[in-house]
Protein backbone atom coordinates (compact mmCIF):
# COMPACT_ATOMS: atom_id res chain seq x y z
CA UNK A 1 0.00 0.00 0.00
CA UNK A 2 2.76 2.56 0.99
CA UNK A 3 4.35 1.50 -2.66
CA UNK A 4 0.70 2.22 -4.18
CA UNK A 5 0.47 5.78 -2.32
CA UNK A 6 3.83 7.03 -3.68
CA UNK A 7 2.69 6.14 -7.24
CA UNK A 8 -0.34 7.77 -6.91
CA UNK A 9 1.55 11.26 -4.80
CA UNK A 10 3.95 10.67 -8.13
CA UNK A 11 1.11 11.22 -10.79
CA UNK A 12 -0.29 13.45 -9.02
CA UNK A 13 2.29 15.96 -8.80
CA UNK A 14 3.23 15.13 -12.55
CA UNK A 15 0.31 16.46 -13.92
CA UNK A 16 -0.20 19.23 -11.69
CA UNK A 17 -3.41 17.94 -10.08
CA UNK A 18 -4.24 19.81 -7.18
CA UNK A 19 -6.56 17.60 -6.04
CA UNK A 20 -5.29 16.06 -2.54
CA UNK A 21 -4.10 12.72 -3.08
CA UNK A 22 -5.80 10.17 -0.11
CA UNK A 23 -3.22 9.63 2.72
CA UNK A 24 -1.50 5.98 3.13
CA UNK A 25 -3.73 5.15 6.37
CA UNK A 26 -6.83 6.21 4.36
CA UNK A 27 -5.69 3.99 1.28
CA UNK A 28 -4.88 1.27 3.95
CA UNK A 29 -8.09 1.15 5.39
CA UNK A 30 -9.84 0.92 2.09
CA UNK A 31 -8.07 -1.93 1.29
CA UNK A 32 -8.54 -3.84 4.70
CA UNK A 33 -12.27 -2.90 3.72
CA UNK A 34 -13.09 -3.80 0.44
CA UNK A 35 -10.79 -6.18 -0.19
CA UNK A 36 -10.63 -9.87 1.06
CA UNK A 37 -7.58 -11.54 3.05
CA UNK A 38 -6.97 -13.88 0.06
CA UNK A 39 -6.65 -10.79 -2.09
CA UNK A 40 -4.26 -8.59 0.49
CA UNK A 41 -2.16 -11.83 0.59
CA UNK A 42 -1.52 -12.12 -3.53
CA UNK A 43 -0.97 -8.35 -3.81
CA UNK A 44 1.96 -8.94 -0.95
CA UNK A 45 3.26 -12.55 -2.41
CA UNK A 46 2.04 -12.95 -5.80
CA UNK A 47 -0.74 -15.48 -7.38
CA UNK A 48 0.88 -18.28 -4.88
CA UNK A 49 0.05 -16.57 -1.73
CA UNK A 50 -3.59 -16.30 -2.29
CA UNK A 51 -5.04 -20.17 -1.82
CA UNK A 52 -3.44 -20.10 1.56
CA UNK A 53 -6.33 -17.10 2.75
CA UNK A 54 -9.04 -17.82 -0.17
CA UNK A 55 -11.07 -20.28 -1.56
CA UNK A 56 -9.05 -22.43 -3.88
CA UNK A 57 -9.78 -24.30 -7.06
CA UNK A 58 -13.87 -23.55 -6.51
CA UNK A 59 -15.89 -25.73 -9.34
CA UNK A 60 -19.69 -24.48 -9.90
CA UNK A 61 -22.17 -26.44 -8.54
CA UNK A 62 -23.36 -29.79 -10.92
CA UNK A 63 -26.60 -32.02 -10.44
CA UNK A 64 -26.83 -34.95 -8.52
CA UNK A 65 -24.09 -37.88 -9.78
CA UNK A 66 -22.61 -35.43 -12.41
CA UNK A 67 -19.05 -36.63 -10.66
CA UNK A 68 -17.63 -38.76 -8.39
CA UNK A 69 -14.40 -39.12 -6.05
CA UNK A 70 -13.02 -41.59 -5.28
CA UNK A 71 -10.11 -42.67 -2.46
CA UNK A 72 -8.66 -44.77 0.24
CA UNK A 73 -8.46 -44.07 3.24
CA UNK A 74 -6.27 -45.73 6.07
CA UNK A 75 -8.18 -46.00 9.37
CA UNK A 76 -5.41 -45.19 12.64
CA UNK A 77 -8.00 -47.37 14.67
CA UNK A 78 -6.66 -50.92 15.72
CA UNK A 79 -9.15 -53.70 15.60
CA UNK A 80 -8.98 -57.70 16.28
CA UNK A 81 -9.32 -59.51 13.10
CA UNK A 82 -8.96 -63.36 14.14
CA UNK A 83 -6.98 -62.04 17.48
CA UNK A 84 -4.47 -59.80 15.57
CA UNK A 85 -4.54 -56.11 15.73
CA UNK A 86 -4.79 -54.53 12.42
CA UNK A 87 -5.95 -51.15 11.14
CA UNK A 88 -8.70 -51.66 8.44
CA UNK A 89 -9.00 -49.52 5.29
CA UNK A 90 -11.67 -48.01 3.97
CA UNK A 91 -12.24 -47.24 -0.16
CA UNK A 92 -15.39 -45.32 -0.77
CA UNK A 93 -16.83 -43.06 -3.28
CA UNK A 94 -18.63 -39.46 -2.58
CA UNK A 95 -20.71 -37.61 -4.97
CA UNK A 96 -19.30 -33.94 -5.62
CA UNK A 97 -23.05 -32.38 -5.71
CA UNK A 98 -24.69 -33.70 -2.60
CA UNK A 99 -21.58 -34.61 -0.79
CA UNK A 100 -23.79 -38.23 -0.07
CA UNK A 101 -21.08 -41.35 0.33
CA UNK A 102 -22.23 -43.60 -2.73
CA UNK A 103 -20.20 -46.54 -2.06
CA UNK A 104 -17.87 -47.94 0.56
CA UNK A 105 -15.87 -51.05 1.13
CA UNK A 106 -13.96 -51.92 4.13
CA UNK A 107 -10.81 -54.11 4.14
CA UNK A 108 -8.49 -55.26 6.73
CA UNK A 109 -5.54 -54.75 4.65
CA UNK A 110 -4.18 -52.29 2.05
CA UNK A 111 -7.09 -52.22 -0.77
CA UNK A 112 -6.25 -53.43 -4.39
CA UNK A 113 -9.37 -53.70 -7.29
CA UNK A 114 -11.75 -55.94 -5.01
CA UNK A 115 -11.97 -52.98 -2.54
CA UNK A 116 -12.65 -50.88 -5.53
CA UNK A 117 -15.06 -52.82 -7.27
CA UNK A 118 -16.76 -53.78 -4.39
CA UNK A 119 -17.34 -49.94 -3.71
CA UNK A 120 -17.85 -49.12 -6.91
CA UNK A 121 -20.96 -51.25 -6.98
CA UNK A 122 -22.58 -50.53 -3.56
CA UNK A 123 -22.49 -47.13 -5.26
CA UNK A 124 -23.87 -47.90 -8.43
CA UNK A 125 -26.58 -50.67 -7.15
CA UNK A 126 -29.50 -48.79 -5.70
CA UNK A 127 -31.55 -51.92 -4.87
CA UNK A 128 -31.81 -53.64 -1.34
CA UNK A 129 -29.95 -53.23 0.45
CA UNK A 130 -28.01 -50.49 -1.03
CA UNK A 131 -29.06 -46.97 -2.15
CA UNK A 132 -31.06 -44.78 -2.27
CA UNK A 133 -28.19 -42.91 -2.69
CA UNK A 134 -26.19 -43.24 -6.36
CA UNK A 135 -26.69 -44.61 -9.13
CA UNK A 136 -24.32 -43.97 -12.78
CA UNK A 137 -21.73 -41.25 -12.34
CA UNK A 138 -20.91 -38.98 -15.35
CA UNK A 139 -16.97 -39.19 -14.58
CA UNK A 140 -14.93 -40.44 -11.67
CA UNK A 141 -12.18 -38.62 -10.30
CA UNK A 142 -9.28 -40.41 -8.87
CA UNK A 143 -5.60 -38.95 -8.63
CA UNK A 144 -3.36 -41.86 -10.23
CA UNK A 145 -4.04 -44.94 -7.66
CA UNK A 146 -3.27 -48.05 -9.68
CA UNK A 147 -6.40 -50.06 -8.34
CA UNK A 148 -8.71 -47.28 -9.17
CA UNK A 149 -6.67 -47.31 -12.46
CA UNK A 150 -6.51 -51.03 -13.48
CA UNK A 151 -7.52 -52.30 -16.58
CA UNK A 152 -10.53 -54.57 -14.70
CA UNK A 153 -11.85 -51.13 -12.82
CA UNK A 154 -11.23 -49.91 -16.56
CA UNK A 155 -13.59 -52.39 -18.05
CA UNK A 156 -16.05 -52.57 -15.61
CA UNK A 157 -16.45 -48.24 -15.71
CA UNK A 158 -16.21 -48.96 -19.38
CA UNK A 159 -18.95 -51.37 -19.53
CA UNK A 160 -21.45 -48.25 -18.06
CA UNK A 161 -19.35 -45.02 -20.34
CA UNK A 162 -17.96 -44.46 -17.38
CA UNK A 163 -14.59 -41.93 -17.98
CA UNK A 164 -12.06 -41.81 -15.12
CA UNK A 165 -10.58 -38.31 -14.67
CA UNK A 166 -6.67 -39.40 -13.53
CA UNK A 167 -5.72 -36.49 -11.99
CA UNK A 168 -2.28 -35.69 -11.40
CA UNK A 169 -0.62 -37.00 -8.30
CA UNK A 170 0.55 -35.13 -5.16
CA UNK A 171 -2.42 -32.45 -5.80
CA UNK A 172 -5.17 -33.20 -3.29
CA UNK A 173 -7.19 -29.63 -4.45
CA UNK A 174 -7.99 -31.39 -7.43
CA UNK A 175 -10.73 -33.72 -5.27
CA UNK A 176 -10.99 -31.52 -2.52
CA UNK A 177 -14.80 -33.41 -1.98
CA UNK A 178 -13.49 -36.74 -1.00
CA UNK A 179 -9.91 -34.86 0.50
CA UNK A 180 -12.25 -32.95 2.90
CA UNK A 181 -14.11 -36.56 3.89
CA UNK A 182 -10.93 -37.66 4.95
CA UNK A 183 -10.51 -35.31 7.60
CA UNK A 184 -13.50 -34.31 8.82
CA UNK A 185 -14.09 -38.86 9.41
CA UNK A 186 -10.32 -38.76 11.49
CA UNK A 187 -11.11 -35.15 13.37
CA UNK A 188 -14.69 -36.17 14.23
CA UNK A 189 -14.86 -39.86 14.70
CA UNK A 190 -11.86 -41.88 14.57
CA UNK A 191 -10.40 -39.71 17.58
CA UNK A 192 -12.92 -40.57 19.67
CA UNK A 193 -12.75 -44.63 19.24
CA UNK A 194 -10.53 -47.19 21.29
CA UNK A 195 -7.59 -48.18 19.78
CA UNK A 196 -6.94 -44.37 17.94
CA UNK A 197 -2.98 -44.63 17.00
CA UNK A 198 -2.17 -41.35 16.34
CA UNK A 199 -1.15 -38.66 18.60
CA UNK A 200 -3.67 -36.81 20.30
CA UNK A 201 -4.01 -33.10 22.22
CA UNK A 202 -2.92 -33.52 25.87
CA UNK A 203 -6.86 -32.38 26.25
CA UNK A 204 -7.73 -34.87 24.08
CA UNK A 205 -5.63 -37.44 25.73
CA UNK A 206 -6.83 -36.41 29.58
CA UNK A 207 -10.27 -36.31 28.86
CA UNK A 208 -10.20 -40.43 27.55
CA UNK A 209 -8.11 -41.37 29.96
CA UNK A 210 -11.04 -39.26 32.97
CA UNK A 211 -13.50 -41.61 30.59
CA UNK A 212 -11.78 -45.21 30.91
CA UNK A 213 -11.35 -44.69 34.62
CA UNK A 214 -14.97 -43.48 35.20
CA UNK A 215 -15.70 -46.58 33.28
CA UNK A 216 -13.51 -49.07 34.93
CA UNK A 217 -14.88 -47.46 38.35
CA UNK A 218 -18.65 -48.14 37.21
CA UNK A 219 -17.63 -51.75 36.08
CA UNK A 220 -16.51 -52.37 39.87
Amino acid sequence: MAAVHRELVAEARAAGDREPVPSLATLQRAVARDLSAGERAGLRGGEAARPRYDVYGKRPPVHRNACWEGDHKRVPVRVSLDCIAVCPWVTWFIDVATKAIVGVAVTPHQPARDAVLAALRTGISRTEPYGPFGGLPGVVRVDRGKEFLCRTVERALGAFAVPVDDLPAYKPYRKGTIEALNGAVEEMLLVSLPGYTHVLAPLRCATRIRWRICSRTRTS
